[in-house]
């Protein structure tokens, strides 16, 4: 994911937090994200040939602001039977930028398109000094 995916609505977040280990989430995503291509599909008028499958290989939450309502959002990867294209959205509020996906063997070369695009951008973002790490209190 380009930017976090919104994969939780207020009901999925409370099981969400409720369940215990982190295999027990992936699948709880896997498949929320499984309905949200389905989504896509029928949106398309498109009828999949085959049971959709999806596989989260990595996904880092991180917390989001939408509508001055803090939520969880996951950055990340994963794989399906399901070709999406590059840019579009997954998830909810994908007309507001979250969920946008590009392929991972593609990731480079975009990366690569933005910084032609937008040197001054990118310039600024190399020259800035790193943070500090917050020292950990136990």
């Amino acid at each position: 994911f380009l930017t976090p995916w919104l994969a939780l609505n207020e009901d999925n977040f409370t099981k969400y937090i409720h369940l215990r280990n982190w295999k027990q989430r992936k699948e709880f995503l896997e498949a929320i994200l499984i309905g949200n291509i389905l989504s896509i599909s029928k949106s398309l008028g498109y009828t999949a040939s085959a049971p959709i499958q999806a596989n989260i290989h990595f996904a880092r939450k991180t917390t989001v602001k939408l509508k001055e309502i803090t939520m969880f959002g996951f950055y990340g990867t994963f794989s399906a039977n399901f070709s999406i294209p590059n840019l579009w959205g997954i998830g909810r509020s994908v007309s507001r930028g979250f969920g946008t996906i590009i392929k991972e063997n593609e990731l480079q070369q975009f990366q690569a398109e933005l910084k032609s695009y937008f040197p001054v951008y990118y310039r600024t973002k190399a020259k800035q000094k790193p943070r500090k790490q917050k020292k950990q209190t136990k």
